[in-house]
């Protein structure tokens, strides 16, 4: 069961409206409605109010496979595009965003998740972005169509810390994501925009 069916299911069980929900929660009734639609995810504070009001813990919410991305976590600013090779040469554009993340996290396990512009199908980023969140990261959906076309993102595994980077041409920012996540959440099959590269070397 996702997220999205087991808030609603709970909220049903405790005989609340999204209203009465939000109002318990502070928060807008229209956040409800898209927690339940799969269309965001809430964070990790909202996330431990709903646990409270249902009486559960958050890993019984997120449930075994189930996993939210919490509020960023650093934000580091780099000149990407102006990184350098020993030497003084500019990097190539495609490398560069590995050098940034792996500046910021020189001894973490990095993987990049790479993006396709279309599949054999032709459908639209919205629909696999849709169907990735709806298998695993609910607000990783809202995270990507919020970015620019140009920005990378890594799975970044620091310590014992699961971390979703974004790269960005003046910036390395972090989220943590919580709860259990496995590779195949970001993976839809290969004709996906999302899936999982090979991790950099150190």
């Amino acid at each position: 069961m996702t997220l999205a069916k087991r808030i609603k299911a709970l909220r049903s069980k405790a005989g609340l409206s999204q209203a009465e929900l939000a109002d318990k929660l502070v928060v807008a009734w229209e956040d409800v409605q898209d927690w339940e639609s799969g269309d965001s995810a809430p964070d990790i504070e909202a996330l431990k109010r709903l646990a409270a009001v249902f009486g559960v813990s958050t890993n019984d919410l997120l449930g075994e496979e189930g996993a939210v991305l919490g509020k960023t976590t650093s934000h580091v600013a780099v000149d990407v595009k102006s990184l350098e090779k020993t030497g003084g040469r500019f990097l190539a554009k495609g490398t560069q965003a590995h050098t940034a993340v792996r500046q910021v996290f020189p001894h973490a396990v990095i993987t990049p998740l790479l993006r396709e512009k279309k599949n054999s199908k032709g459908e639209s980023a919205v629909q696999w972005f849709n169907e990735i969140a709806f298998d695993g990261v609910p607000n990783f959906f809202s995270e990507v169509r919020n970015s620019l076309s140009g920005d990378s993102f890594y799975l970044v595994e620091d310590g014992s810390r699961p971390l979703l980077v974004r790269v960005t041409k003046d910036s390395v920012e972090s989220r943590e994501i919580f709860g259990q996540l496995t590779r195949r959440k970001f993976l839809v099959g290969r004709n996906s925009f999302i899936k999982f590269g090979k991790a950099l070397e150190n």
